[in-house]
């Protein structure tokens, strides 16, 4: 890692300490990704074939996320057990409803 700084390059470390401990360096303009650097971490191998199932994959999972949101939203559509009319019948009476629906028609003796 010192050898690293000196050459400011990045270095990496991947596996078990007294196993299979190895130290990767990378130049700074070729920077490894966060997958690559996940894979490697696993003690996977990393090529182009892995980088585009786990593009595929993330995408997959964005658009499923998407619709559960769309869903959920759906969902929390407020629907009531009961018409308020109903219960509050013996406050605003029954014919109250047909009166308000009532087309409202200006006074002549207002000028309009």
């Amino acid at each position: 890692h010192d050898v690293a700084e000196v050459a400011s390059v990045w270095a990496y470390s991947f596996g078990e300490e007294g196993v299979d401990r190895h130290i990767m360096i990378f130049k700074r303009e070729h920077a490894p990704t966060e997958d690559q650097l996940n894979a490697l971490r696993r003690g996977e191998e990393w090529n182009d074939e892995i980088a585009k199932k786990l593009q595929e994959d993330r995408q997959r999972q964005a658009k499923e996320d998407a619709e559960y949101e769309k869903n959920r939203k759906r969902k929390n559509d407020f629907v009531p057990n009961s018409n308020y009319k109903d219960k509050y019948e013996h406050l605003i009476g029954k014919e109250s409803a047909l009166e308000a629906a009532r087309k409202t028609e200006s006074s002549s003796s207002y000028g309009f």
